[in-house]
């Protein structure tokens, strides 16, 4: 879908909450909800991507299994090692990271690079696969005071916005209203005003 006239290019979108006990306790019909919520108020947005991933937790290796079958059965998705990647509406790829320790993300996916010399984009790809592109905004179902743990390399390049809501009440209102922030902001990438 082609992006309103005077807006900047949204090209990923992740967003980033719940705990991984409250993931486990969402049943099919809960990720059905809340995936076809994120993809319907996006797809004006121009997104390519979505990602989403917990705010922080652990669970043992089999209540994570149980996770990601039920995103799986919800979006007709595919199961690879922690992720979830499916196609949503419009053909917004879709990615589901159970993994919610940002430095064990960061060191899976280098180790998973077969290269002896590694770079940054080498690091994106493994990262964020399938999605091609850094995120460029990144929405946080927190409080506003603490930066998630389940992010790290992310922050590099994304625009955060922070809704003090629980990701559970997800609605397209809370994701057009972060659309809105990230448009309206000057990316500098670290760039300071001369």
């Amino acid at each position: 879908m082609r992006q309103p006239e005077g807006t900047r290019a949204l090209s990923h979108v992740l967003v980033c909450g719940g705990t991984l006990d409250e993931w486990f306790a969402l049943t099919r019909s809960d990720w059905t909800r809340l995936i076809e919520v994120l993809t319907s108020a996006l797809q004006a947005s121009g997104a390519r991507w979505l990602t989403i991933c917990p705010y922080e937790g652990a669970l043992p290796a089999d209540a994570t299994a149980t996770i990601l079958r039920q995103v799986a059965d919800a979006t007709g998705g595919t199961v690879s090692s922690n992720r979830v990647s499916f196609i949503g509406r419009d053909g917004i790829v879709g990615i589901v990271d159970a993994l919610a320790n940002g430095q064990q993300r960061f060191v899976d996916s280098v180790n998973a690079i077969s290269s002896p010399v590694i770079d940054e984009g080498m690091i994106a790809a493994s990262l964020f696969a399938p999605a091609t592109d850094d995120p460029d905004l990144i929405l946080v179902f927190g409080v506003p005071t603490r930066v998630p743990p389940a992010l790290v390399w992310e922050l590099a390049y994304g625009e955060l916005v922070f809704l003090d809501s629980p990701w559970t009440s997800c609605n397209a209102e809370h994701v057009h209203m972060a659309v809105d922030d990230f448009q309206r902001r000057e990316r500098r990438f670290g760039g300071v005003d001369s």
